[in-house]
């Protein structure tokens, strides 16, 4: 089965874009998350690859586990 990944890369055959074309012409839902996965992939690939430091990755994490903690004490 095709998945949104193949859509994307154009990997689907002609009769099944068609198909899914035809859906994303009525389903909002569906629209959205088709045009908002290729807005990621368009900028994760426009995106400049860097690494963090075990330092730097640690830090943020513990920074976002601490928010995740407050907010479940709210």
């Amino acid at each position: 089965m095709a998945g949104m990944g193949n859509l994307l890369d154009d990997a689907v055959d002609p009769e099944l874009r068609a198909h899914l074309e035809a859906h994303l012409a009525t389903c909002k839902t569906c629209t959205v998350l088709y045009d908002s996965t290729r807005k990621t992939v368009r900028i994760l690939a426009d995106t400049e690859v860097f690494e963090l430091s075990t330092g730097e990755i640690r830090s943020g994490t513990e920074s976002i586990m601490a928010r995740i903690r407050a907010l479940k004490e709210t």
